[in-house]
């Protein structure tokens, strides 16, 4: 029955050599299981034994929650086959959920560290030095995704509203405020970026010869400069992580920090409350009475 599924795999639906191998790794270890533990098969599988099964993969075998889903994914590919060859009357995996998954902390790098490093003269004086401090300065305080910090043009820099404009996935447009502190630093370096190129460029953020940005350079910039930071990450997205959960730490609402950055969903938001959170249990675990008993 099982070599079946897997011809049927290989050949109706083209799957991979490793995309096979794992399928087969799974149901081989299923039906090992079944016989150790309840001296049966696959053809008498009930929903008892595969939640013996999930419990055994989590709990004995110590699993990741990813890999049981995946097994899980994979002996239920093989229960629908089967359903419809008629091996099967019906579905034991139908109620039952694999564990759910971890849900994995945005990595950032600590407010008062962010704040050193702008401050600090690590920065090469010129051009390339202005460049790069501008860069970590627009992540930090924007939020945005490196995508649109490399699309942004002059043109979406509006002086007078302190504002710029940005142009998110789906080609979606937002507006991001600016602080006063900011604007000025982008004026002197559009007057920088001048002297040095000889020409104006339409692009912000450039190379040293005035074409745009590589995703490569820019992460390149932000890895470097962040080196030594408490964060485990040294990504452009780690900046975004930071500005988005020291946003939060400082009380900013929720749904204005969607549209800040950018987000289709408040579900995509919500997982920096998590950081915030955890910052509030440590405080309060260093300063109640209770927890030092």
């Amino acid at each position: 029955m099982v070599e079946d599924f897997l011809e049927h795999l290989r050949y109706q639906k083209a799957y991979s050599p490793l995309t096979l191998k794992a399928y087969s790794r799974d149901l081989r270890e299923l039906t090992s299981f079944l016989e150790d533990e309840f001296e049966t098969d696959l053809s008498d599988l009930t929903r008892e034994h595969l939640r013996s099964w999930l419990v055994f993969l989590t709990q004995e075998k110590m699993l990741k929650p990813s890999s049981v889903a995946r097994k899980l994914a994979s002996a239920r590919s093989f229960f629908q086959y089967a359903l419809r060859k008629g091996l099967m009357r019906t579905d034991p995996s139908l109620g039952l959920k694999p564990p759910k998954a971890q849900v994995a902390l945005p990595k950032i790098v600590k407010e008062q560290e962010l704040l050193d490093l702008l401050a600090s003269e690590r920065f090469p004086d010129g051009w390339e030095g202005t460049r790069d401090r501008l860069i970590l300065e627009m992540f930090y305080q924007t939020g945005m995704r490196r995508a649109e910090l490399i699309g942004l043009k002059w043109p979406d820099v509006f002086y007078s509203e302190s504002q710029i404009r940005v142009i998110g996935k789906r080609n979606k447009e937002r507006r991001i405020p600016l602080m006063p502190h900011l604007i000025r630093e982008l004026k002197e370096f559009k007057s920088i970026s001048a002297d040095f190129l000889g020409a104006s460029s339409d692009h912000v953020f450039t190379g040293k010869r005035g074409g745009r940005m590589s995703p490569g350079l820019v992460y390149k910039v932000v890895n470097h400069y962040l080196q030594g930071t408490f964060s485990s990450q040294n990504s452009p997205h780690v900046l975004r992580h930071s500005f988005a959960t020291h946003m939060l730490d400082k009380g900013a609402d929720l749904n204005s920090l969607k549209e800040l950055l950018g987000h289709a969903s408040l579900a995509a938001t919500q997982v920096y409350t998590h950081n915030s959170l955890e910052k509030v249990k440590k405080a309060y675990e260093q300063a109640h009475p209770k927890s030092r008993k």
